[in-house]
């Protein structure tokens, strides 16, 4: 079975994600970092859609078909990529500062599974509850969105990264509302 989704048939490919998840520490690989972006914007292309049956609480799917559109690699890249990626996320976390100052880890996903068929390979994992909430529970202003054909040809574990940090800060008002400014990483 191959998926459904046409990848850029539209302008709906957005990777849409909470700013303080992207300040968030994390060590996300090159890979993995593709794979939930891509979970995201295939999650907001099947929201948008009745007859498709998944929402970002529900389990994700991703096939290698999507991951070879996406990212313009070959099947069994894109298959090996997947796997690798399934088996490494499940153990990855994020780290945020909660309210009262206090460092919390949170996971990514909380669950895992995968097929197994070269030609028909997919992964399938649903977000830990903290991820939805920082992809799904969007207030105005406080979000950064990009197409994800930014970041598709992009090579090494950081590039994603600090693509996302710079479009996050691109447009941040300074003191004087009036002028932008672009935030100084130290």
């Amino acid at each position: 079975m191959k998926s459904s989704v046409i990848l850029f048939s539209d302008i709906d490919h957005l990777v849409v994600k909470h700013n303080n998840l992207i300040e968030a520490k994390t060590q996300l690989s090159e890979v993995e970092n593709k794979v939930v972006s891509l979970a995201v914007v295939l999650t907001r292309l099947h929201e948008k859609s009745s007859d498709r049956d998944m929402s970002i609480n529900s389990t994700i799917r991703i096939y290698a078909s999507d991951y070879m559109k996406t990212y313009s690699v070959g099947n069994t890249a894109a298959y090996n990529a997947l796997n690798d990626a399934m088996d490494t996320l499940y153990n990855r976390s994020f780290t945020m500062t909660s309210e009262d100052g206090t460092p919390t880890i949170h996971r990514w996903i909380q669950s895992k599974g995968k097929g197994e068929k070269l030609n028909d390979g997919y992964i399938q994992f649903a977000f830990s509850t903290k991820a939805i909430e920082l992809i799904t529970g969007l207030e105005k202003g406080n979000y950064t969105s990009y197409g994800i054909e930014r970041i598709s040809r992009l090579k090494g574990n950081y590039s994603g990264r600090i693509y996302e940090l710079i479009i996050k800060s691109k447009n941040i008002k300074g003191d004087d509302e009036s002028i932008k400014t672009t935030k100084v990483f130290e």
